[in-house]
């Protein structure tokens, strides 16, 4: 009977679990080409960075949540209508706290409010703009950031937690791909320079016991090796641990296990196949 090939979603998946049952089965890993090895974290990585953000955006909606109730206390009504902002009591309305300074004046006596906080927001007659401040060398704070939109960008309403929960949507629409391309990318540049590096240590450490290896093989076990450690980084954020020195010490223990141990089941390997009767 003639054996079905498996799909390349199968053959990723089996992949992904074989790497992360046993050090064996990197014997059968060394003879790939590198960009083998290349393409098949970055699947790892698209993988695990979904299911990171699925997780994420529950949590991030809670935040625009305690957000849009923030803006109900705090902020004075106005009204957004045909991209123009319109305020009833006098101006400018400014609050400040040690995090952030908003203004609101709508009527064009303010233009540009200097930055006396770490965040601040401007809400001027026709626009809407952030910056973040910062201190100079010599104590003088100015804009590190500025970021201006138009009101004509937003819809026409009264400016309240219920606005609020009505642009959430939409912006975590915008923003998904944007950071979905940037978490990718980023998680994609830090395992290869890890590998990278890794590839290097092995080689050195091991150049004298395993010299039929060359850097490909060594590249092999130390790409594969990303694997687990990526799992187990998931597995805990899906869990909500969510501190970041938590996160890479069980990134970086995981990865070495698996390197170490890899690169001795691939040392092991070579031994036997030198000495087959273990004479």
């Amino acid at each position: 009977m003639t054996e079905v090939p498996a799909s390349e979603p199968m053959k990723f998946l089996r992949t992904l679990l074989n790497c992360c049952a046993g050090f064996q089965y990197y014997r059968t890993l060394l003879s790939l080409h590198p960009l083998q090895s290349v393409k098949f974290l970055a699947a790892v990585i698209l993988f695990v960075v979904i299911i990171q953000i699925g997780i994420f955006i529950p949590v991030l909606k809670k935040q625009l949540e305690h957000g849009a109730e923030w803006v109900q206390r705090t902020l004075p009504r106005f009204e957004v209508k045909n991209g123009a902002a319109h305020f009833d009591s006098s101006e400018p309305f400014v609050f400040t706290n040690n995090y952030v300074r908003i203004i609101v004046d709508t009527s064009g006596a303010t233009n540009e409010p200097p930055y006396t906080r770490p965040y601040g927001l401007f809400i001027g007659r026709d626009k809407i703009q952030y910056g973040i401040a910062h201190q100079d060398k010599h104590g003088n704070i100015g804009a590190e950031r500025k970021s201006q939109e138009s009101l004509e960008k937003f819809p026409d309403g009264t400016v309240d937690a219920a606005y609020v929960r009505k642009l959430a949507t939409p912006w975590l629409l915008r923003m998904a791909p944007y950071a979905l391309l940037v978490y990718f990318f980023g998680w994609l540049l830090l395992v290869l320079i890890q590998a990278y590096l890794f590839t290097l240590v092995i080689s050195l450490a091991e150049s004298a016991t395993l010299k039929r290896f060359g850097f490909n093989e060594f590249f092999n076990i130390a790409a594969h090796a990303c694997a687990p450690a990526m799992v187990v980084v998931t597995a805990l954020i899906v869990s909500r641990t969510l501190k970041i020195d938590w996160l890479l010490m069980a990134f970086l223990t995981t990865y070495f296990v698996y390197v170490m141990g890899a690169t001795a089941a691939c040392k092991e390997d070579e031994e036997e196949r030198k000495d087959p009767d273990g004479v």
